[in-house]
């Protein structure tokens, strides 16, 4: 891989280890939009080729924190500069999809607990159980435990500083705000 098509993050807290990371300079596939089982089937294939696949939320949180928390380091301020505008093209312009699914369980389950699955249907899948419904709102109004099992992170004021300072907005976390009998 070429070093200009990808951008190396370094000291990225990914699943309790600080790693390097490569961000590709481009959207996947060139932008095609694609289902997340869809881009569950090309990560599949970009793993075992070495390529450049959809990450979990985790992944993602990673690389946008240690991008955060780099942001003023002289050594690595101007390729920090090419990526928060990336991130936030991406953010805003493109269904972003993650490896991430949740899913809800119904309220007449005896096992209340959703799952949050993350690199769903990959070689390395993690399941968490949490309960995740309740109502939308700002991260910073969000349970610690939901954040966690989402995020793998359990500082909500960090969270929201790190999206606000990629987005300009506050970060919020949508969600499905009941139970129903069956979902």
């Amino acid at each position: 891989m070429s070093k200009n098509k990808f951008w190396t993050i370094e000291e990225a807290q990914y699943r309790d280890k600080i790693c390097t990371v490569l961000l590709a300079k481009s959207l996947l596939d060139n932008g095609r939009r694609r289902t997340q089982d869809g881009w569950v089937k090309y990560s599949n294939k970009a793993r075992q080729n070495n390529k450049f696949y959809t990450p979990d939320t985790p992944l993602v949180h990673a690389i946008s924190k240690a991008a955060y928390n780099q942001r003023n380091d002289s050594r690595k301020k101007r390729e920090i500069e090419e990526i928060r505008p990336f991130l936030q093209q991406t953010l805003r312009q493109y269904e972003f999809i993650t490896l991430t699914r949740i899913r809800y369980q119904p309220k007449n389950q005896s096992e209340r607990s959703d799952e949050v699955i993350h690199n769903y249907n990959q070689n390395n899948q993690v399941t968490i159980r949490q309960n995740i419904a309740g109502p939308n709102g700002k991260i910073t109004k969000i349970d610690k435990k939901v954040l966690k099992a989402i995020f793998e992170d359990d500082n909500p004021q960090e969270i929201n500083s790190i999206y606000r300072w990629i987005n300009g907005t506050d970060c919020y976390l949508w969600r499905i705000n009941s139970r129903e009998d069956q979902i």
